[in-house]
């Protein structure tokens, strides 16, 4: 009977006496059947995660029957594979590196290195950078070495996973880079989606978004072919984030949905944290801060739970921002406060250049221009040369700053750069923000035309990025945190009393936002015929109502139109909340626009 025959037979065993009498029979062959498990460990540790326990206790066993300490070490190294399913990486790095130590001992520099590539991922995830590639680099030298390529392969791809997350971004593509060339030269497809799934997150990182999706497509279909389901939901989640940077909402929410359901069905728990995680970045990306805020707090408290500290610490910057956005900021500076702790205790730079961005942010609302220039300066110096995005986010938030403090000159040409760059690099946030700053920063120089032409550039980047995405109440949410530059067109119509220009622009901003937002008919069908039909009628009257605005003959026709329309108004919202028993989408853009402010305006 091979030793692949007798795994087999191990698999099947339904007690602890059966695996007993199994591996007493083939005791002789122990050495060659703990290699046999712990090959089969790997296969499951891509395809069915939780079967890794299994494997750990059948080595265990195995170990008792047998006096030879690699068969010990072989224990310990599954076991240490269960542990990072788990994401217990504390136990983890101790059981694997306690093997590595046996194997060394025994002459078996090989797999000593072996248990050295899966540590490093434990290590990463402790925070322990240096320590992980001081490791990687020695477990490489030796796979060289010994002509192992597929092991070396493995530990670059570890490596480049380990760099990634201190944003050296060049370093990484090059492990990747090299441990595909060696995983293709010999055939090993399963190791070449993972190389391509890791050079797809390093160029998204970059914010090479077409190489990205590139490499994300290709390996997506090689993950789906050889049937490895843990690294499929891994592509699925990346593609998320992907289309959220650029701006196609309705997409990123269905890979993030795709991905959070077969983690949790795979039961891989830290995968299943991370896409929670994602989908809570989601929600503040389409400016849902309430739904955010309290996603933030149920992943952080995951998160703490499986000591995962570097995605506490990010988790916790973005409920800080979050809470900022909804002006409660002695919440965010006490949520800062804790993200810089951990990131202090982690000796993570990154993670507080990273805290200093939402700090600069918090600065500047709160007036304190010269020091929220000074935190985005510091950030910026540190991301120039190792992360675009957060790099583009810093010099706006200076730019600004300079604004504030009078520096038009300055600000204006550090704007326009922005301009150039955040188009290059699909930055659409910070391309936005520019625009409605370049905006304002025109209308101090008493240059109202190309105020007017930044204004309406924002206004029509906002309604593309409303079209992607898929949900009116999303539409209507992320809609209301965008107005700034609809505002400061409608002030500027108001002061050149262009009265219909004006009523226009509020119809794109409110009036139809809103009405759209009533006009689903799946949000009735659960109510009695008589509210279906009050609905709908309801509903025409406001549109009627809407479609009258503009084609107001005089002040005060229009005035008798928006005052039918705030009863309209009232009554649908009233219904509507019914529905759904969610007023805050709906309620913020009730409230952002006031028309009757504008009809004081013009006299």
């Amino acid at each position: 009977m091979t030793e692949k025959e007798i795994v087999e037979r191990l698999l099947i065993a339904r007690n602890k006496r059966e695996f007993r009498e199994i591996l007493k029979k083939h005791c002789g062959s122990a050495l060659a059947l703990a290699r046999e498990l712990r090959a089969l460990c790997y296969d499951f540790w891509v395809s069915s995660p939780k079967k890794t326990s299994k494997i750990a206790r059948i080595l265990g066993f195995l170990s008792e029957e047998t006096s030879d300490r690699q068969v010990h070490a072989f224990y310990l190294w599954t076991s240490g594979i269960s542990a990072l399913v788990q994401s217990k990486f504390d136990v983890a790095d101790k059981l694997l590196q306690q093997a590595s130590e046996i194997f060394s001992a025994e002459g078996n520099e090989l797999d000593s290195a072996n248990c050295q590539v899966a540590r490093l991922i434990s290590l990463s995830f402790l925070g322990e950078t240096q320590a992980a590639v001081e490791a990687g680099i020695k477990a490489l030298k030796i796979f060289e070495d010994k002509g192992d390529y597929i092991s070396a392969g493995k530990i670059e791809l570890n490596l480049s996973n380990v760099l990634s997350r201190v944003e050296r971004h060049k370093a990484t593509e090059r492990f990747c880079l090299s441990a595909l060339k060696r995983f293709s030269s010999i055939g090993e497809g399963r190791w070449c989606v993972m190389a391509e799934n890791g050079l797809a997150n390093t160029y998204m990182e970059m914010n090479d978004f077409t190489r990205a999706e590139q490499f994300y497509l290709k390996a997506l279909d090689g993950a789906r072919k050889l049937k490895m389901p843990i690294t499929e939901a891994e592509i699925e989640a990346s593609i998320g984030n992907l289309n959220l940077f650029r701006g196609r909402f309705g997409e990123a929410l269905r890979y993030f949905e795709s991905s959070r359901q077969k983690f949790e069905e795979l039961g891989a728990v830290y995968q299943k944290a991370t896409a929670e995680l994602e989908i809570s970045n989601a929600y503040l990306e389409l400016n849902l801060l309430n739904e955010a805020i309290a996603s933030y707090g149920q992943v952080i408290r995951s998160l703490r739970r499986l000591k995962l500290r570097f995605e506490e610490a990010f988790a916790r910057l973005n409920r800080a921002q979050a809470l900022l956005l909804l002006g409660e900021k002695a919440k965010a500076r006490r949520e800062l406060e804790k993200a810089e702790t951990i990131y202090s205790e982690e000796n993570d730079a990154v993670g507080l250049a990273k805290a200093k961005i939402i700090k600069s942010r918090l600065e500047l609302d709160e007036d304190h221009f010269q020091e929220a220039k000074r935190l985005a300066r510091e950030a910026s110096e540190l991301f120039k040369l190792t992360n675009v995005r957060y790099f583009l986010r810093s010099k706006w938030l200076e730019a600004e700053a300079e604004r504030k403090l009078g520096k038009i000159g300055k600000a204006e040409a550090n704007f326009e750069k922005l301009i150039e760059l955040s188009q290059k690099y699909e930055e659409i946030r910070v391309l936005l923000a520019t625009l409605n700053s370049l905006g304002e920063l025109s209308l101090e120089k008493s240059d109202k035309k190309s105020a007017k032409s930044y204004f309406r550039r924002a206004v029509k980047l906002v309604e593309k990025l409303r079209s992607s995405i898929p949900a009116e109440d999303f539409k209507i949410s992320f809609f209301a945190g965008q107005l700034s530059a609809f505002e400061n067109l409608l002030d500027i119509y108001l002061a050149e009393r262009r009265l219909k220009a004006a009523i226009l622009l509020f119809e794109k901003s409110k009036a139809r936002a809103l009405s759209e937002s009533l006009g689903r008919g799946d949000l009735v069908a659960s109510h009695s015929g008589e509210f279906i039909r009050e609905f709908r009628l309801q509903r025409e009257k406001l549109n009627w109502f809407y479609s009258r605005l503009n084609r107001a003959k005089s002040l005060q026709e229009l005035k008798q139109l928006q005052s039918q329309v705030k009863l309209c108004e009232k009554k649908l919202m009233r219904m509507d909340l019914k529905i759904k028993n969610k007023s805050q989408q709906v309620g913020l853009l009730s409230t952002t626009l006031n028309i009757d402010l504008l009809f004081e305006q013009l006299g």
